[in-house]
């Protein structure tokens, strides 16, 4: 019991409790038993309906490893993804802004000629 219990991350109490049935277990007990017993994490939900909880493969090192190998790839692609981005985005922004400035100097240089020519009536 204690063996299974640390494996869990789960007090020898806690896993006394629930082997007496005292009360159902919370969500980290739940978790900490399927750790523990390599079952999902819906074994309690199995038992309660009269089934068998179903057996989780533990991944082996290099199978960690390799995953997370591919996670940090992923987080690698999305880091330049977003960086690429943003600096489109920037650049749209800033012709944007030029754009704008130009616009509105030439409704300036408009405004201005109209009052010319209304002072010059």
């Amino acid at each position: 019991m204690r063996a299974a219990a640390k494996r869990g991350d789960i007090s020898p109490q806690t896993w006394s409790d629930l082997e007496k049935g005292v009360s159902p277990p919370s969500g980290n007990t739940q978790r900490g038993v399927a750790r523990a017993l390599g079952w999902g994490v819906d074994w309690y939900d199995a038992i309660l309906a009269g089934g068998e909880p179903t057996e989780v493969r533990q991944p082996d090192g290099d199978d960690v490893l390799r995953r997370l190998e591919r996670l940090e790839a992923l987080v690698e692609t999305l880091r330049e993804t977003l960086t690429e981005g943003l600096e489109a985005s920037r650049y749209r922004a800033e012709v944007e802004a030029a754009e704008l400035d130009a616009s509105e100097d030439w409704h300036d240089q408009q405004h201005a000629q109209i009052r010319r020519d209304r002072a010059a009536n």
